[in-house]
């Protein structure tokens, strides 16, 4: 296998250069293996030393000078080094860390230091070249070769099972691997290695905890896949009104609704996983309490920051029993100001702002005091939070508006004129838009919907009744 060194905008005159392996796959590179090394470079040195098990790093040093522009795709490698293999396995090989896809962090075998005048120096990837690369050895040649790996945690997923169906409906299951028969697990690596049977219909990996994998051929070829936990759970605290929760220092308790989850509980080991796109795990701790069979109650000590990407996987005796996704925001002081056309305030007032969550309405109402203020506290975020609100006041045609919370207080004044009068073309409306339902989600059924309930019904038609009269008076 042959490794090429690819760089950017870089301007130097020593280089250090190192690989660590697995000394039971790879042999020990030495200076005869480069190849094409860049004019103006040359090898002066090189030392191995050993690392864990049968793990080794080897350290190359090239001097000359060199100068590498930063024209995408255009600059040359600065070397080619040929790897051979010693024993069929799995090499990854990165020069860089990366956060998507998601590797565990050992992945990154490489380093590389540049210096010039004996200062270092920084230098720039080039970007089709800054990802993690699975490096397969095998004798398996017409094998499929198939890696998978958590797309959240970027850990290998080693507990796959290789079920192979026969034309005669029988099925074979490999847990290890059979090397007389073409199939080898590569568990530390997430890595199955499948060649075609005889006789055999279907090929598919089975994992407890994701969703299998079926061919119904094998073609040979190598593909790596990031998959998530099939199952998902909602928590009730994170799914109702903003559909997030309150980032706080507190301790956060948390309700897991999911088919089974608490069955068995006294005699159950629970644990959770915590993480972020950006940062992977976040270090807490968390405690488990039963509701029933199929509720648990679970609480994060600590809290959380803010972030708008949280990932939890909550596992039953050490299997993932499910996954969720959610946010914590800090919230904000929203001050609405309400007043009539003339500039005087108006109490009494009833403010919505409109949420729904996988429960049903969960709208948030408040009634201006004697200064025309309703207070609330939302979520902010730095690129904003949308919000809508309707105002209503008797004698007074209701006020309709949005606004948006970016990691600030915000005030909202709203001004509300007299009472209209409906005519025929409002019950037009009204009798199109009868007895429809969801309204929150069609611009509450094109107004037909007068409470605001969701439904357009009798009670809409009350106040229809109660504002034509007006009108006609």
């Amino acid at each position: 296998m042959d490794l090429l060194l690819a760089i950017e905008n870089a301007v130097f005159d020593h280089a250090e250069f190192s690989i660590a392996y697995d000394s039971s796959i790879l042999c020990t590179p030495a200076a005869v293996n480069f190849l094409d090394i860049m004019p103006g470079l040359s090898i002066s040195g090189s030392n191995t030393v050993n690392l864990d098990g049968t793990w080794k790093k080897t350290t190359f040093i090239l001097t000359g000078a060199v100068t590498i522009g930063s024209i995408q795709y255009e600059s040359d490698a600065v070397f080619r080094l040929r790897l051979y293999p010693r024993a069929e396995g799995t090499v990854p090989i990165s020069l860089w860390t990366s956060s998507s896809p998601r590797y565990p962090a050992s992945y990154k075998t490489c380093d590389l230091v540049l210096r010039s005048g004996g200062q270092v120096i920084p230098y720039e990837r080039k970007e089709w070249n800054d990802s993690v690369q699975l490096v397969t050895f095998t004798d398996k040649t017409s094998a499929s070769v198939i890696y998978h790996y958590d797309l959240n945690l970027g850990t290998p997923i080693s507990n796959g099972i290789i079920r192979i169906t026969y034309a005669d409906s029988s099925m074979e299951e490999f847990t290890a691997s059979n090397h007389a028969r073409g199939i080898t697990i590569d568990s530390e690596y997430g890595g199955y290695f499948i060649t075609v049977q005889p006789n055999a219909i279907e090929y598919a990996i089975v994992f407890p905890e994701y969703e299998d994998t079926v061919m119904n051929s094998i073609s040979g070829g190598w593909s790596t896949t990031h998959i998530q936990p099939e199952r998902m759970f909602f928590a009730r605290e994170a799914s109702e009104g903003f559909h997030g929760l309150r980032a706080t220092s507190d301790d956060i308790v948390l309700t897991v609704d999911l088919m089974g989850i608490g069955a068995d509980f006294g005699s159950s080991v629970y644990d959770a996983v915590l993480m972020t796109y950006e940062q992977g795990i976040v270090s807490k701790t968390y405690d488990f309490d039963y509701v029933n069979n199929d509720t648990i109650k679970m609480t994060i000590s600590g809290g959380l920051e803010a972030n708008p990407n949280y990932v939890l996987y909550v596992y039953k005796n050490g299997l993932i029993a499910g996954r969720t996704w959610f946010g914590a925001s800090t919230y904000y002081p929203v001050t609405f100001t309400v007043k009539n056309q003339g500039g005087m305030v108006l109490p009494g007032a009833t403010v919505t702002i409109p949420l729904w969550s996988m429960y049903g309405p969960a709208n948030l109402e408040q009634v201006t005091d004697a200064n025309g203020e309703a207070l609330f506290e939302l979520p902010g975020s730095e690129w904003g939070n949308y919000f809508n609100y309707y105002v209503v006041l008797a004698e007074h045609e209701d006020a309709v508006g949005n606004f948006q919370v970016i990691d600030a207080p915000v005030p909202v004044s709203v001004v509300m004129g007299p009472v209209r009068g409906l005519d025929m073309d409002d019950f037009a409306i009204l009798a199109s838009q009868w007895e429809m339902e969801y309204c929150q989600w069609n611009n509450d059924c094109n107004g037909a919907d007068r409470n605001r309930d969701g439904t357009v019904d009798i009670k809409d038609l009350a106040i229809f009744v109660e504002r034509w009269l007006k009108e006609m008076n």
